[in-house]
C-alpha cells in the first residue's frame, strides 16, 4: 500500500515512535504529507526526525503545529531541510 499522507496529530509520540518513523522516512519514496501536529515533539525527537528529513527526497509538507517548537528546534528543522 502506498500512502501520501500519514496522520500522527493529537498523540503523545514517544522516542521509540519517533525512531521509527524517522526510519521509515530515510527509506520512503511516496510519502509526501506528514502532519505531526500536537504530537509532543522534545528537542530529542525533533533532532531523531531532522536526522531522516535530511535523508527523505519526497515529503513535502510537514504540519508540526501545537507543539512547543522554541528557537533550537527551529534551527534544528531549518538545517535539516536545507537541500
Amino acid at each position: 500500500m502506498t500512502h501520501i499522507l500519514i496522520d500522527l496529530s493529537n498523540r503523545n509520540l514517544t522516542d521509540e515512535n519517533i525512531r521509527i518513523l524517522s526510519a521509515d522516512l530515510i527509506t520512503n519514496a511516496t510519502l509526501k504529507e506528514l502532519n505531526l501536529s500536537n504530537s509532543s515533539l522534545t528537542t530529542d525527537k525533533i533532532e531523531t526526525l531532522s536526522n531522516a528529513l535530511k535523508i527523505n527526497t519526497t515529503l513535502l509538507s510537514l504540519d508540526l503545529s501545537v507543539n512547543e517548537i522554541d528557537d533550537n528546534k527551529v534551527k534544528i528543522i531549518s538545517e535539516a531541510l536545507k537541500k
